[in-house]
């Protein structure tokens, strides 16, 4: 089995650690079978006591850990999830399951979607089970601006309880912001920021809290590349910046990255390239909203930094039998290899 290793391990102050919830196992059972099913039905009522249990732990652990994970592949790194509980069962079948494969999640697991309660709590459980090879970082939707807005709140005051939805507050506002794979492939939800000297920054942002407005932590979970500019410009959501080619390449010469893997906008084919793929968009919930008839997709890294891609169409059906690989070239880029046709 492979582990993966946290070279840097939080120093905040140590707290009473609540221990693994009694029923982990039969609610991750509970939650995989139900995803399985055809969706279209309320989800049998998990105790609360269970739900309070799991988020306890969960917090526990997102706290002890940095906000800036320094990690070893292999890895499999998925963008956003919003509430696709069917989606989020078929993409365990797929890359593999959690119980013996390293996951990075990019954020945005809750809001939009059905059945971001058991999206979000499977979540919570596999982090559980294996809190050093199954990573979840903070999208820009695990805040309470957006949860308030989307659903996420709704959802949680009806099938539980405003108790357990402040809860789920509390563990979104420890959760890290971000990813370091092999010293070299920065991974978060939004993207690159203006407002970052060095990795230390992001090492720095102080816990517990919500995303702010602007600044690092904002930039990470809100920004956007874009083709219109070359440079920074403010960002039309109002929050983040939106940032071109050559403010991409600086920032990774300047930081010593080769590839950024961030989540946050919605792309037809689950995967989407920028800057002659020094960037990857990976976008993880299908059919989104039943309004864009996108793929989900994900991105395969191995022990020896060859990077592989997979898309999956909603539901239960796959988009390619195979991995799409990527090689490096002298010049650093990452080169697109398709995939052998399947007859």
């Amino acid at each position: 089995m492979n582990f993966v290793s946290i070279k840097k391990m939080s120093r905040r102050r140590k707290r009473a650690d609540p221990g693994v919830p009694v029923n982990l196992e039969s609610t991750i059972s509970k939650l995989v079978q139900f995803g399985k099913k055809r969706i279209g039905t309320e989800m049998p009522k998990i105790p609360e006591a269970d739900v309070v249990a799991i988020i306890a732990k969960a917090k526990y652990i997102f706290a002890e850990q940095p906000m800036l994970l320094e990690l070893d592949p292999p890895m499999v790194v998925l963008g956003d999830i919003h509430g696709d509980l069917q989606t989020l069962v078929q993409i365990f079948e797929t890359g593999g399951s959690p119980r013996n494969t390293n996951y990075v999640f990019n954020g945005d697991y809750v809001d939009r979607g059905r059945y971001s309660l058991e999206v979000i709590l499977l979540l919570f459980c596999f982090k559980i089970l294996r809190p050093k090879n199954f990573f979840l970082l903070r999208g820009n939707h695990e805040a309470e601006m957006t949860t308030k807005q989307y659903g996420f709140e709704a959802e949680v005051f009806r099938k539980q309880s405003r108790r357990v939805y402040k809860l789920f507050l509390s563990a979104f506002n420890v959760m890290p912001v971000a990813s370091l794979i092999a010293d070299q492939i920065f991974t978060c939800h939004g993207g690159i920021s203006f407002n970052m000297d060095s990795f230390d920054d992001i090492r720095k942002i102080k816990r517990p809290t919500d995303i702010p407005l602007k600044g690092l932590m904002a930039d990470l979970t809100w920004s956007d590349p874009t083709h219109q500019i070359d440079g920074w410009a403010e960002h039309r959501r109002g929050i983040g910046y939106a940032f071109g080619r050559a403010a991409l390449t600086e920032w990774m010469e300047k930081h010593g990255v080769t590839l950024v893997i961030r989540a946050h906008q919605v792309v037809q084919d689950g995967y989407e390239f920028f800057a002659n793929k020094r960037l990857i968009t990976i976008f993880s919930a299908p059919n989104y909203t039943n309004h864009f008839d996108n793929k989900a997709g994900m991105v395969r890294i191995t022990k020896d930094l060859r990077l592989s891609v997979k898309t999956l169409k909603a539901p239960k059906k796959a988009a390619a039998l195979t991995w799409g690989t990527y090689t490096q070239s002298s010049s650093g880029e990452l080169l697109l290899t398709p995939p052998p046709k399947v007859s």
